[in-house]
């Protein structure tokens, strides 16, 4: 009877941990980025986006399908996406996380196959992050 009641208890707190990690991760991937360039206003959702690249003052938000242009600063993006989701692997490119199929110590190979170099200054905290994103994120 009371083992019964153990394992009937460890069940609830794994489902109860498996419903928190799906909660997590869906309101991760249903959150937007929005921004502006030129007259134009964009919204995008987390899970589109495939990686910021810095280029001068504009930055490309690249997806699947599209290449956006705005005049967002690194800060302001970090202040608009989740952390959990991203990660810097050079000064100019912020990842999505949640496309990146393996992290390896010179760079990053996307689900769609491209590859970005990751600087050594971000290696270890890249690692990290991916592990922490794949084991916590689902």
């Amino acid at each position: 009877m009371m083992i019964q009641r153990l394992l009937r208890y460890l069940t609830d707190m794994r489902l109860r941990l498996l419903l928190e990690k799906a909660e997590n991760y869906l309101g991760m991937t249903n959150q937007s980025f929005s921004f502006g360039y030129g007259k134009s206003r964009y919204s995008l959702k987390f899970d589109e986006i495939l990686y910021f690249e810095k280029k001068g003052r504009q930055a490309l938000i690249h997806t699947a399908d599209n290449i956006y242009k705005t005049n967002m600063t690194t800060k302001e993006i970090w202040e608009s996406i989740d952390e959990g989701m991203f990660a810097t692997i050079h000064g100019s490119f912020i990842v999505n996380l949640k496309h990146v199929k393996t992290v390896s110590s010179g760079g990053v190979r996307m689900f769609n196959g491209q590859e970005l170099a990751v600087t050594r200054r971000y290696r270890k905290s890249l690692a990290e992050k991916h592990m922490e994103f794949v084991q916590g994120g689902m």
